[in-house]
């Protein structure tokens, strides 16, 4: 294979600071696990409309407000959000960076 070919394989990675202020993407995982802090973390992993990837930590500061989003959008369990195409919106928060909350289901997931 020509690394002209391989390339296109390649995904782009977009740093969580750099995504809009609005935009859509696609939930391809999500899990609960410690950061290297230890700290209990929401990690979303998310592909764009450009097909672009991201990853979106929620630390405990931001765990509340992404599931009371994802209540209010119909999700029962974390894993239901797999394969949903949301709508996100970046919050500031009063301390930390601000973190991109679902504020819409477009597709896929629960509609």
């Amino acid at each position: 294979m020509s690394l002209d070919e391989l390339e296109q394989l390649g995904t782009n990675f977009v740093r969580a600071s750099e995504v809009p202020e609005r935009f859509y993407a696609q939930v391809v995982n999500a899990e609960v696990r410690p950061d290297s802090t230890g700290r209990i973390c929401v990690y979303l992993r998310l592909r764009l409309e450009d097909n672009s990837m991201t990853v979106m930590k929620y630390t405990p500061l931001h765990i509340r407000e992404l599931v009371l989003a994802l209540k209010k959008l119909g999700f029962k369990n974390l894993g239901e959000v797999v394969g949903a195409v949301l709508q996100f919106e970046k919050k500031a928060f009063r301390i930390g960076y601000p973190r991109a909350i679902p504020i819409k289901v477009v597709g896929g997931g629960k509609e």
